[in-house]
């Protein structure tokens, strides 16, 4: 597999490219981290191959407040307009679905632990989501939900929250961290435990949800990041 440089986009000090970092080291594909709220400067599009946008506790509603968010949606333009595969995880799907004009807004239960995603009949037949099955468990930690952009569709839906994923042509955003690790985790639940209690949980709830899940999630890590990553080099 020949690609440029893989950008991914750190928007929180946490919020770490995890399992993507390690598929990328393991398969030799070139990647850059780029610190958003730190206000490193973006690459020009033209040196990359594609775009991954992982998660943030900001909330889209309040880009206007962080001149770095404010920075992010901008790129995104110049992403989108190149055609360069994109990737939003989480904060980053929201993002993008914002920037193509959609709705980002609170969720009545926030989703933090392990959830089941049902793929919809285009989710099914989408190639991200090749070779997966049509549920399977995801993690996350979000109270927002994308409404799905004009042109997109959506793909996976969960019982709290019925839009998961979505894409158009080759930009794609998902709502689950398949990156996540146990070691990550638990950084997260000390970092954010004061949103717990929001979904009656404590770190030791969250932490077990997610290692009876470990080794299925990173199965479906690798399987979506060789899915994405074959889609870039047809898009190239």
């Amino acid at each position: 597999m020949s690609l440029k440089t893989v950008l991914i986009i750190q928007n929180h000090p946490i919020e770490t490219p995890g399992r993507i970092g390690e598929y990328l080291e393991k398969h030799k594909i070139p990647f850059e981290v780029v610190h958003s709220y730190r206000g490193d400067e973006f690459p020009d599009p033209a040196t990359l191959s594609a775009v991954i946008n992982l998660g943030c506790p900001a909330s889209v509603s309040d880009i206007q407040q962080a001149d770095w968010a404010m920075r992010l949606f901008d790129y995104l333009d110049d992403v989108i307009e190149a055609e360069i595969a994109y990737l939003g995880i989480c904060y980053g799907s929201q993002l993008m679905a914002a920037n193509r004009g959609a709705a980002v807004l609170p969720l009545p239960d926030k989703e933090i632990g392990v959830y089941q995603l049902t793929l919809t009949s285009a989710g099914q037949s989408d190639p991200l989501f090749a070779g997966f099955p049509k549920t399977f468990p995801v993690f996350h930690w979000h109270g927002d939900m994308f409404d799905i952009p004009d042109g997109a569709e959506n793909f996976a839906t969960s019982e709290i929250c019925v839009n998961q994923a979505y894409g158009r042509r080759n930009c794609w955003g998902i709502q689950f961290h398949l990156e996540v690790t146990s070691a990550k985790l638990e950084v997260w639940v000390k970092e954010y435990a004061d949103e717990l209690p929001d979904v009656s949980k404590s770190a030791e709830d969250v932490l077990a949800e997610y290692k009876a899940v470990e080794a299925e999630t990173g199965r479906l890590c690798d399987l979506l990041m060789g899915n994405f990553l074959a889609a870039c080099v047809e898009s190239c």
